[in-house]
């Protein structure tokens, strides 16, 4: 958003609520054999100028577009959505009468996010736990208000899961969820997740996932005589923790 014409802290909310969108669409360009004319290879989409118009720089093809801020205020989650979609449209077509795109994949995957009441799912990992009979599937999933990390337990002879519940949850951004490593571990009874850096993040007690129970427990810091190592630690497990929608 174009941060010249509203607050810094209303165009960061905004920022969050539309990063599940440009993440999504990334993840589907990558499947897209498309090639640009040398000239871009990045569209940019520009919110809240005072008129529409379309830049070509720096590789880069900025889409600019005014928006209405008043409708935006006073609309509920589902038409924001909607009228992300619609912006995305009107963009997309402006980008598409100047330059060669790939419209029809991108408005194919835009319809596809909207069916599925726009969130983005995928795998983050499956682990198999013989010595219990357990199939366990871990699934993230990415909204305009938050990322959310989902586990589910399969007696590997039933079809229905045993056991569902929420990991984590955390601000809708990947500076955020990024921080996950699908490294999983199984020990002691349990399921560990890693950071990226591979020190333990979070364990699921596997006797409780029997029990019907997604009961999680976050490691103390990893770095007990390092102060600032620790500080830093703490601040990201606060970011899993995130319970609220305002993004504090």
């Amino acid at each position: 958003m174009n941060q010249d014409v509203n607050e810094k802290i209303y165009c960061s909310h905004f920022d969050f609520h539309v990063f599940f969108i440009g993440f999504y669409l990334s993840q589907q360009l990558k499947k897209i054999k498309f090639v640009t004319d040398g000239t871009f290879d990045t569209i940019n989409i520009r919110i809240g100028t005072l008129s529409t118009y379309v830049e070509l720089g720096n590789k880069t093809l900025t889409v600019n577009l005014p928006f209405d801020y008043e409708y935006y205020n006073n609309a509920d989650e589902s038409l924001r959505c909607e009228y992300y979609f619609k912006l995305l449209k009107k963009a997309f077509e402006k980008a598409s009468d100047n330059k060669n795109i790939p419209f029809v994949e991108l408005m194919d995957s835009l319809t596809s996010l909207a069916k599925k009441d726009f969130i983005y799912s995928w795998t983050f990992k499956n682990v198999i736990v013989p010595e219990h009979n357990l199939k366990i599937k871990l699934i993230s999933q990415l909204s305009t208000n938050d990322y959310i990390l989902k586990i589910f337990a399969y007696d590997e002879n039933l079809s229905s899961a045993i056991c569902d519940g929420q990991v984590l949850r955390t601000k809708p951004d990947d500076i955020f969820f990024s921080y996950l490593s699908n490294k999983i571990q199984v020990e002691n009874g349990r399921i560990v997740i890693l950071s990226k850096w591979d020190t333990k993040i979070l364990s699921i007690e596997l006797k409780d996932l029997l029990k019907g129970v997604v009961a999680v427990d976050f490691f103390p810091t990893p770095y007990p005589d390092d102060k600032r190592a620790t500080e830093i630690y703490n601040q990201l497990i606060k970011e899993l923790k995130y319970d609220n929608n305002d993004f504090k």
